[in-house]
């Protein structure tokens, strides 16, 4: 038993509504109890899919910047036009992340 949450409660729901539920918290990317709150309780609920393509450039940037890591730390020499163009390409997709996020407040 959720010792914080002890209180339980159901509802009734056409299959439709029920598929649509569903599917709403599977693009969300939210657990259902998590969703359901959210939804509940007027809170933004956003879903992991509107952010995918900023997800997919942080992903690669923080490919590229263990790469830059791996070879500083087996002692290769690493420009600093490059570490500094990394560094403004993350720049570029927290900016980008920033913006969706404010848009959906």
């Amino acid at each position: 038993m959720n010792k914080t949450r002890q209180n339980q409660m159901t509802f009734r729901c056409t299959d439709d509504e029920y598929a649509r539920v569903k599917n709403k918290i599977k693009e969300s990317g939210c657990k259902q109890q998590e969703y359901l709150l959210a939804a509940a309780l007027n809170q933004k609920v956003v879903s992991i899919n509107e952010i995918a393509e900023v997800m997919h450039e942080i992903k690669k940037q923080g490919v590229n910047l263990n790469q830059i890591a791996h070879r500083l730390n087996s002692g290769e020499a690493v420009s600093d036009q490059e570490i500094l163009r990394e560094i403004e390409e993350v720049k570029k997709v927290w900016q980008s992340l920033r913006s969706h996020l404010r848009t959906q407040l």
